[in-house]
């Protein structure tokens, strides 16, 4: 009712009373609507130290806290700042030491887009290498890897994930994926400092194609990530496993 009714606030004061409401709102599915009513009301910091808490809780030891964590994260985003990305880093290092936990792909989006907004390319490579994905076009780790790639002058692998884009421009595809603009800024500035003119006519001819076929976004990634916070939910292997362990299904309802 009162993420409904976006009463921030009241919410924040009811978790803070700690003889009363606390103890009857402080589960999992309860805290998720609180954090998510939290960072619609801009309260950063108070979503990722409600994660926190959470996270060495050793009631929670066990579970998977996905959507709370990508809300930890999003937060983080948000704050935007260097204290931010070290929180960020150690969040999501902590936790892909833990056997327990997976972080979902949004998660790793976040913090490697803070890490590529605080001017570290080489973190977000290293946060988007902690889980193994396959390089979909349709995945925002995929763009924010081109970005990393290309600042760091790796062009051969780059070049590579900007081919995936590309071949959508020859090939029918129902919903094909644009590219970001954000991409093809990063992969342009990398080309001029490149002294291949393979590699610039190469680039040039691939802009041009994506182009025509009307396959550059006009969105930044950077504000795509500030839009929506998209599903996230454990996969139906760790729910299994947790469920043979526990003798009861545990799953998170919302919407991350």
């Amino acid at each position: 009712m009162l993420h409904h009714s976006k009463k921030a606030d009241i919410a924040f004061k009811l978790m803070e009373d700690r003889k009363g409401m606390r103890n009857l709102l402080f589960h999992l599915t309860a805290v998720v609507i609180y954090m998510d009513l939290l960072y619609e009301g801009e309260k950063y910091e108070q979503v990722v130290k409600c994660y926190e808490e959470l996270d060495r809780s050793q009631k929670y030891k066990h579970l998977p806290l996905r959507n709370h964590m990508t809300l930890a994260m999003a937060a983080l985003y948000k704050m935007n700042s260097q204290q931010a990305l070290e929180k960020a880093t150690e969040l999501v290092q902590a936790t892909y030491h833990n056997s327990k936990r997976i972080t979902s792909p949004r998660t790793r989006a976040y913090a490697a887009a803070l890490a590529l907004n605080q001017n570290n390319p080489d973190l977000a490579l290293e946060i988007l290498k902690l889980s193994v994905e396959s390089d979909f076009v349709q995945s925002l780790n995929t763009a924010l890897k081109i970005i990393a790639l290309s600042r760091l002058d790796q062009v051969d692998a780059a070049m590579e994930l900007l081919d995936k884009y590309h071949v959508q421009t020859s090939i029918s595809y129902d919903k094909p994926s644009k590219i970001f603009p954000d991409c093809i800024e990063a992969l342009s500035e990398m080309v001029d400092r490149n002294d291949d003119p393979q590699i610039k006519q190469t680039f040039t001819d691939t802009k041009m194609d994506l182009e025509k076929a009307q396959l550059i976004n006009n969105v930044s990634i950077f504000d795509k990530l500030c839009d929506t916070i998209l599903n996230s939910r454990p996969d139906n292997e760790h729910i299994q496993n947790l469920q043979d362990k526990r003798g009861r299904q545990v799953r998170d309802h919302h919407r991350y």
